[in-house]
């Protein structure tokens, strides 16, 4: 069955029903690998995760697969490394102090996709095709969003080394649609002043946008030594992200099955993205490379690995339970417009009741293909934050869509699907 996922205008996001990302309490649904990297993802995302602060993810929610990739200077000739969501931490030398903050690194996966050189070695590369993946939004049914692949044939400074005019305090009116390139829209400026540019970097020559710096330099909450502390900033966006190696653009990017404006930049290790349109707090958020790369690499996701979904717990819709959590999300549907109405909810499953999420499927009048809605508890009930419509054979793709818009929820919550529905937690393994 081809996969497939279909755009409605009752899936428009709430934006007024998505709230503060909580969390259950306990540790990453996947195991780390190295206890270097275990402290490296607590330091900025286990606040994150417990719900005790609001902002998003610097990794992801857990560690994904890792394995041992061949690097020249490395012992043995290979190192550890592991994937998350947003990156990918490497282990090149463990024998260097715990206190070095280059001890764990995140690797330049950025720019070998741009390049289409995977690097085994400090001087060392090995050729592969640069993706066809978009930089921003849905994996598939995305085709004006530009891809690794474009910009890394076409943005000028990775094509002969140009450098960008300092353009402080002028916002970001550069334009990039899937393989157009780049243009110009003046009319971004006026509609998004706040992209202003504030910082240029002399090393690349590129301008960093005002929505981007700032968040470079926010204030923040983090786990140091055990001990939750203030840091100024909050991490070293040079350690973080690297230096930029395109200008930033708006593109057009589908998310959630809607076109929005996105302005990206990609950076050596990360890709920032400005979604005006999201919540405040969620509007600059560290793009999913990490996912990215794994599927470039090995055609493979992050989260690939045996999944225990014995937490699993189906709430049968008759049930006390599931009566409330439907009548909830019917209350939440009927605000938006030319709202389809539900023709029968085919199964309500909670997770884990601690974190508060549960996912409802549905069936809709007039409309074969049923719908999975991702609900989360608040002290006023359960209340709608994004859905996923349409029937695939690739469970990977609903995992990854689902996973990308609820990022505060626990990874089982989104591991335990069945390709067109949910996993019966008898047969789980």
């Amino acid at each position: 069955m081809q996969s497939k996922r279909v755009s409605y205008t009752h899936f428009l996001l709430l934006i007024g029903l998505v709230l503060a990302v909580v969390m259950p309490s306990r540790a990453a649904a996947e195991p780390f690998d190295a206890l270097a990297f275990r402290t490296a993802w607590q330091q900025a995302d286990q606040l994150v995760q417990a719900g005790q602060v609001n902002r998003t993810w610097l990794w992801g929610p857990a560690a994904g697969f890792s394995v041992n990739e061949p690097y020249v200077e490395a012992n043995g000739g290979k190192r550890l490394v592991q994937y998350f969501d947003k990156s990918r931490m490497e282990l090149t030398d463990p024998s260097r102090s715990l206190e070095d903050p280059w001890r764990v690194t995140n690797g330049l996966i950025v720019r070998e996709m741009v390049t289409g050189q995977i690097q085994t070695g400090d001087t060392q590369f090995v050729a592969k095709e640069r993706p066809m993946i978009p930089v921003a939004g849905d994996l598939i049914n995305n085709p004006t969003a530009a891809t690794y692949a474009n910009f890394g044939r076409f943005e000028p400074s990775l094509v002969d080394g140009t450098h960008e005019s300092k353009l402080l305090g002028q916002p970001v009116t550069s334009v990039w649609y899937s393989e157009a390139g780049g243009g110009v829209n003046r009319s971004l400026g006026t509609q998004y002043p706040e992209t202003a540019n504030t910082a240029y970097d002399d090393v690349t020559g590129h301008n960093l946008p005002g929505v981007f710096w700032r968040y470079f330099s926010q204030a923040g909450d983090i786990i140091e030594r055990g001990q939750r502390v203030r840091s100024q900033p909050l991490f070293d966006w040079l350690y973080v992200a690297g230096h930029p190696i395109t200008a930033a653009y708006w593109t057009k990017a589908v998310v959630g099955g809607h076109e929005r404006d996105v302005l990206v930049q990609l950076f050596e290790r990360r890709v920032l993205t400005y979604t005006p349109s999201n919540v405040l707090a969620w509007q600059v958020e560290m793009g999913n490379v990490g996912q990215h790369y794994a599927n470039w690499r090995y055609g493979k996701t992050v989260s690939e690995r045996s999944i225990d979904c014995s937490m699993v717990e189906q709430v049968a819709p008759d049930s006390p339970d599931g009566h409330t959590i439907s009548t909830q999300l019917l209350a939440d549907l009927s605000t938006l417009p030319q709202i389809g109405t539900p023709l029968q909810f085919a199964s309500v499953v909670s997770i884990d009741r601690d974190s508060g999420w549960v996912l409802v499927q549905a069936s809709f009048k007039g409309n074969a293909e049923p719908g999975i809605f991702a609900l989360q508890k608040t002290s006023n009930g359960y209340h709608y934050v994004t859905a996923w419509s349409g029937v695939t054979d690739r469970a990977d793709t609903i995992r990854s869509y689902l996973a990308a818009h609820i990022p505060g929820a626990p990874g089982a919550l989104t591991a335990c699907l069945a390709p067109s529905g949910f996993v019966d937690p008898a047969s789980a393994h």
